[in-house]
């Protein structure tokens, strides 16, 4: 095909491996050591079809260097249009950056395993927090991604407002959701949050205990936590005990594009999870640095921008 045609494909193939190492890495997060499933399971069941479990140090690395395939294969934000593809969520250079610095701070991390007893952590995990450091270095001196100034916008503009126009690429890695049934769509914004007209389960009721974590000056705050609930009429806010607070991220009186009506029964709302921000990145950063080589300047930059914004201060 024509070279255009080519990136393209090449931005598909990397999509595909960069979506394995996330659901891979969801796997091991939870269930520790697993089967190495890199072949098509056609083969597998004839070649091997009842494998024993491989440490998860070793599937770390292999989802590593498919991720390092995978970030020569995609777009930065700034290319999409010049391979022929629209401005969309899809993955990109940056995103797939960012999880494989998130997988290198767990490669390089302590980890309980079946084997060796205790938590423990391999004496090569420098080795990985460098890795995460450079990856994170290259999407922060890429410019393609910064915070949203607003901690509030960010939740209530952005996520809640279905935005797919992402002017400071912070929402760099989302699960999707759409078609308002239970087939492909999420509960979120009724399952947990807030009611409207006594609709939503509000499940989630973070512990009073967490609120006075914050800061009383902290923005962040009074979007993690919405301590309301909302009247029949779609408006009037009914004030909750400390008691019975909902969690304040996803809510369903913050929904537009398009908006819900007090009186609409609907229980999906296709608000997409997030799974990677630009705060992750400099968290991570952060973190990494702080590793390799101390409290350093740099370290507190890059923490310090996350708490800026947290308290409404300008980020630099």
């Amino acid at each position: 095909g024509t070279e255009q045609q080519k990136k393209q494909l090449q931005r598909m193939y990397g999509e595909a491996l960069a979506l394995r190492a996330q659901f891979y890495f969801e796997a091991i997060r939870n269930w520790g050591d697993l089967p190495a499933h890199f072949l098509p399971a056609a083969k597998q069941v004839n070649d091997n079809p009842f494998p024993s479990r491989t440490h998860s140090d070793t599937l770390y690395n292999r989802i590593l260097s498919d991720l390092q395939l995978a970030a020569t294969l995609v777009p930065w934000r700034n290319e999409i249009t010049t391979i022929g593809d629209q401005l969309d969520e899809r993955l990109t250079k940056g995103s797939i950056k960012a999880l494989r610095a998130r997988i290198a701070l767990f490669r390089g991390g302590y980890a309980l395993h079946a084997t060796g007893g205790g938590m423990q952590r391999n004496p090569d995990y420098l080795t990985y927090y460098q890795i995460a450091k450079t990856e994170c270095s290259e999407i922060m001196s890429s410019g393609q991604h910064s915070l949203n100034p607003s901690y509030r916008a960010l939740w209530k503009d952005q996520v809640c407002a279905h935005a797919v126009t992402d002017p400071n690429g912070e929402l760099m890695f989302q699960a999707s959701a759409t078609g308002l049934t239970s087939a492909e769509d999420t509960k979120l914004g009724y399952y947990n949050g807030p009611t409207v007209n006594n609709f939503g389960n509000r499940s989630i009721n973070p512990l009073p205990t967490y609120l006075y974590l914050f800061d009383s000056t902290d923005q962040r705050r009074d979007v993690t936590f919405a301590i309301y609930n909302v009247a029949a009429n779609g408006s009037t806010k009914i004030g909750q005990t400390i008691t019975a607070m909902n969690d304040g991220k996803y809510r369903r009186d913050w929904i537009t594009n398009p908006t819900v009506s007090p009186t609409n029964a609907v229980q999906y709302f296709g608000l997409k999870w997030q799974i990677m921000r630009y705060s992750d990145v400099l968290l991570m950063y952060a973190e990494a640095e702080n590793e390799l080589s101390g409290p350093t300047a740099l370290a507190y930059d890059a923490i310090n921008m996350v708490r800026r914004r947290g308290y409404g201060k300008p980020i630099n």
